[in-house]
């Protein structure tokens, strides 16, 4: 909590606006707290960053947060967005490598379409830097 009331304090100085966490909604907080931030606060910057972006008025709401769209659980939810990740068997000729891959591009196509194609703002979104997004929408050629 004490990080996501400096991101929105020092996004809101920066844009010469007065904001705290206290203008965060509950819905927002929850999901924020429910969230293992694998991308640790790098990500979390990112995200209030987005949402300082998105936000209308001067509350910042559970959809401008957009990590809900990435699989993150509400309590008593199941999965927003997309159904849960499902395990392929593994068997022989299994490849991991492969099955990774698929993954990463959905997550990439889900990105590139929650930010109209925006690769600063998708990068952001998936905690990479543009350039290795733009890397890996030409690796994989994926289309904007």
């Amino acid at each position: 909590p004490l990080a996501v009331g400096y991101f929105v304090s020092r996004d809101a100085e920066r844009a010469g606006r007065t904001l705290s966490a206290a203008n965060i909604s509950p819905e927002a907080w929850e999901i924020i707290e429910g969230y293992s931030w694998p991308g640790n606060v790098r990500e979390l910057e990112n995200v209030v960053n987005r949402a300082f972006t998105l936000m209308e008025g001067d509350r910042i709401k559970a959809e401008d947060l957009g990590i809900q769209l990435m699989g993150v659980r509400r309590k008593g939810d199941t999965f927003r967005g997309e159904a849960d990740l499902q395990l392929a068997d593994i068997r022989p000729g299994f490849d991991l490598e492969k099955r990774l891959e698929e993954i990463e591009i959905s997550y990439i196509k889900r990105a590139l379409e929650m930010t109209d194609g925006v690769l600063v703002e998708a990068a952001k979104l998936l905690g990479l830097t543009f350039r290795a997004l733009r890397y890996k929408v030409r690796k994989y050629g994926i289309k904007r």
